[in-house]
């Protein structure tokens, strides 16, 4: 506890002064809009669920080839199947969806061009 207050007060009496300054943040998604930034988002949740909906497919394979005919095991492959289609589904469909909102609200945007 005495340690713990002398390392406070030092670092009081030594903390150098801080002034506010002008500061400026780089954009870390190079985006200059929020559809292109909306856009970036929908592309790498595309480029991840990808792969990851092949490895829950095969995963999905496996409870079918090792179930031996128990009921839970074959429902539980199922389910994976079916809820592994719907999310690649909703994945497929997410670009459109940002088309569809757009058209929805009368923007003049058209397509989405980002870099």
């Amino acid at each position: 506890m005495k340690k713990g207050f002398i390392i406070l007060i030092i670092t009081i009496l030594f903390a150098t002064p801080v002034t506010a300054q002008n500061i400026e943040f780089a954009n870390p998604l190079d985006d200059d809009t929020f559809w292109c930034m909306i856009d970036g988002i929908i592309d790498f949740v595309f480029n991840v669920s990808i792969p990851l909906g092949v490895i829950m497919y095969i995963i999905a394979g496996y409870f079918f080839v090792t179930c031996l005919g128990q009921a839970e095991k074959i429902d539980r492959a199922k389910k994976i199947v079916l809820w592994t289609t719907i999310g690649l589904l909703i994945v497929f469909l997410a670009k459109g969806f940002i088309l569809l909102i757009l058209e929805f609200v009368g923007s003049e945007m058209g397509p989405i061009n980002c870099p």
